[in-house]
């Protein structure tokens, strides 16, 4: 019995809905005591990504968990279908090329995603304001764009101390924080 091609892309498309049938862990292993009304709304929302499901949300956000998650916000904001056609070397996960596809994220160069990369603030910053930018017609692109953007609808409120840390790594349990607060921008 020959396996299908069609069959094997029909799985990489709906891998996503496929675990939320089949996993029955817990939605996460540990999180901080100020993020769990965040992941408690991420979990109702379907926010989070079956990649990062059942993990210690108090480690740092990979770049291919926070594709994934923003193809999330991209879905529960009622996001129309992707037909993909962008493609990276590194990767074949459906949810970067959409998100590519969409002009969400960008490589990192040579025809690389980096999916394994740790996510910084500044990239997160950036693919949040372009996946609002597909809901309302508002510029997203350059550095300063998106920061203005997000801040001025609450989303994004920096560091304790106020500062934003561009270069800084995000956690699993900001980032979805992030994630239930773009979510309620776009719906409210």
């Amino acid at each position: 019995h020959q396996w299908e091609q069609s069959y094997s892309d029909w799985l990489t498309e709906n891998a996503d809905s496929i675990a939320r049938m089949t996993v029955k862990t817990a939605p996460w292993a540990k999180t901080s005591s100020w993020a769990e009304p965040y992941l408690q709304q991420a979990e109702a929302q379907g926010l989070i990504s079956v990649c990062i499901y059942g993990t210690d949300m108090t480690q740092s956000m990979t770049r291919f968990e926070f594709a994934s998650t923003v193809m999330r916000i991209y879905e529960a904001a009622g996001g129309a279908p992707v037909t993909i056609t962008a493609r990276f070397s590194d990767t074949n996960d459906a949810d970067i090329q959409s998100a590519a596809t969409l002009g969400i994220v960008n490589g990192t160069g040579n025809g690389s995603f980096s999916p394994r990369g740790l996510l910084t603030r500044e990239q997160a910053v950036t693919m949040l304001g372009r996946a609002y930018a597909l809901f309302r017609d508002v510029p997203a692109d350059g550095a300063e764009l998106p920061v203005a953007l997000l801040t001025g609808l609450g989303v994004l409120s920096g560091s304790g101390d106020g500062m934003l840390h561009p270069q800084s790594k995000l956690t699993r349990e900001q980032a979805l924080k992030l994630a239930v607060e773009l979510l309620a921008a776009l719906n409210g």
